[in-house]
């Protein structure tokens, strides 16, 4: 695929860099490179970005596959991109790298796969690319600020079920604390059946991990989530804690329950009142994926935006009521809440049961 300009975190990117002082360097990581379609967009940014302001834009590509070796570096020595021709992980040396075919899209890290391919520590290599951000009270200008201000990165991590390792190894190492602008591809589907629940946490949590770990987390992080890859895809034990973390419906609601429901219903009325809002906070969430505006919990943004919107929790509620209607007993024949929200009335659980 593309770099897409117009939206998402390489528009606000190139944006950023047109905004910077003359002189600033770009520095795009492009982590799964495949054929370097995605590399390749970034030469014209380049040429055009160093005549308005003379600003420097350079493109890193790893790719493993043999298959695609003599394109990227061709495509290095055209655009004067820099290409590694191996898999980023956790470690220098070695790994197993499973290719359905030459060229596939599909090719994965392996414990069985049938080619072994060279691998880089990708937190060592950015750490030792990247400058440090200083803190955000900083006493005196200092080399390393300078430094900082005139660096602006983005890094693309399209590795094939591989990112739910290297997010938690880049997070550990400082490394996307250092990142100003982060794509995402998820692949859930890439993932062994008891490994699906943790790497939803991850997905969900990865924000705030962020805004809570880094002192100056990234601006923002572009959520890539092809359906074919996520969507409908099965999570064992997913069910079962969503209804354990739904709203509680019936007479006996748990006296330590109470005062935790009162304390959420004045979040809401509060959140109503005073229009409260995640968006202006950092990361800020975009997607590159189309969405059905009838099915908009299939937009990557949907959670982060839920979460700091009272009329959504609301009706997050609600629907965690309407759900327990067709699996908790006690509910039977009391008056179902899902009746009252617009547009809900098409909900299966709607109907007596």
């Amino acid at each position: 695929m593309t770099a897409s300009f117009r939206s998402g975190a390489a528009h606000a990117f190139v944006a950023a860099l047109e905004a910077a002082p003359a002189g600033t360097h770009g520095l795009v990581f492009d982590v799964g490179a495949n054929d370097g379609t995605w590399t390749r967009s970034w030469a014209a940014q380049a040429r055009r970005l160093r005549k308005l302001n003379n600003i420097s834009l350079q493109a890193i590509s790893f790719e493993p596959q043999p298959t695609f070796r003599t394109r990227l570096e061709a495509l290095a020595v055209e655009t004067g991109s820099e290409f590694v021709p191996a898999a980023a992980w956790k470690f220098d040396g070695g790994l197993s790298f499973a290719v359905p075919r030459p060229g596939s899209t599909a090719a994965a890290i392996r414990n069985d796969g049938s080619l072994r391919v060279r691998s880089v520590d990708l937190a060592n290599f950015i750490n030792t690319r990247l400058p440090r951000k200083e803190p955000r009270a900083v006493p005196m200008p200092t080399p390393n600020t300078v430094l900082h201000m005139r660096t602006i990165s983005l890094m693309k991590l399209d590795t094939e079920g591989a990112e739910y390792e290297l997010l938690p190894w880049l997070l550990t190492h400082g490394v996307l604390c250092h990142l100003d602008y982060v794509i995402v591809e998820w692949h859930l589907n890439r993932l062994d059946l008891p490994d699906r629940l943790p790497a939803i946490g991850l997905r969900l949590s990865l924000p705030s991990l962020l805004r809570a770990g880094c002192e100056r987390p990234p601006k923002l992080i572009e959520h890539d989530q092809p359906w074919e890859a996520n969507t409908r895809v099965m999570v064992p034990g997913l069910h079962s804690l969503a209804m354990l973390h739904s709203y509680p419906t019936g007479r006996t609601v748990p006296m330590h329950t109470k005062p935790y429901l009162s304390n959420d219903r004045a979040w809401m009325a509060a959140a109503h009142k005073n229009g409260h809002s995640c968006r202006d906070g950092q990361p800020r969430c975009a997607s590159s994926n189309t969405v059905d505006p009838m099915r908009p919990k299939e937009s990557p943004c949907y959670w982060e935006n839920m979460a700091c919107n009272a009329s959504a929790i609301e009706m997050e509620s609600a629907l965690g009521q309407c759900a327990r209607r067709l699996w908790v007993s006690t509910d039977r024949g009391q008056a179902n809440p899902c009746t009252q929200l617009p547009g809900l009335q098409k909900l299966p659980c709607l109907s007596d049961r």
